[in-house]
């Protein structure tokens, strides 16, 4: 028996659901952010990279000693490991 034109994207639409859900993820499709648990939400960001976490303290008066012992804002930057733009913002406060 032949299908209709367009008889198999109907088929798959009916069995991976309306937003993808979770079957689709489990078959091998994209699972919405909003189907996901919270759980899965993180592991993905854990694996893309993207870990939470608290975020990175500056040391201040660090930053301040370096640039007084004549250093660059890029190199102050990489070696207390933060951007330049921290760094700038951290001068301009002073």
């Amino acid at each position: 028996m032949k299908k209709k034109p367009g008889e198999d994207q109907r088929e798959f639409l009916r069995r991976i659901g309306r937003k993808g859900g979770k079957n689709a993820a489990g078959a091998g499709g994209r699972a919405t952010l909003e189907t996901m648990t919270p759980a899965a939400r993180i592991a993905r960001a854990y694996n893309a990279g993207r870990q939470g976490g608290r975020p990175v303290v500056i040391d201040h008066a660090k930053v301040i000693k370096l640039r007084v012992a004549g250093k660059k804002h890029r190199e102050i930057a990489a070696e207390l490991a933060i951007s330049m733009a921290s760094v700038a913002r951290i001068l301009r406060k002073r």
